[in-house]
């Protein structure tokens, strides 16, 4: 016990909890900073997010905009003509049968 008060009145003890408290305050300010900037990260990246999610909407309605456009006659004007040959052939990897469907 003796040593005990010893210790509190020449200040070793005092001087260990100093440092403890401080090391605490500065273990806390950095998690507080980490969380701010990863906060501040995700609202950039959330921006970014939208940003992007725009543009391919507008690139889907332009896709569509053109495909709608495509049918028979616009395909005959530029050229391209009916094919003879089947769309899909498939041949038994024994060679004994093929299949073609149209």
């Amino acid at each position: 016990m003796k040593s005990f008060t010893k210790k509190i009145f020449s200040g070793t003890l005092n001087t260990t909890l100093l440092l403890v408290v401080v090391g605490l305050f500065g273990a806390y300010s950095f998690f507080i900073g980490h969380s701010v900037i990863a906060i501040n990260q995700r609202k950039v990246l959330m921006g970014q997010i939208r940003t992007t999610q725009s543009a391919v909407s507008d690139s889907e309605i332009k896709y569509f905009n053109l495909a709608s456009g495509i049918d028979m006659t616009t395909v005959s004007k530029l050229g391209f003509i009916d094919s003879e040959t089947p769309d899909f052939a498939y041949t038994n990897p024994t060679g004994q049968d093929a299949v073609a469907v149209r």
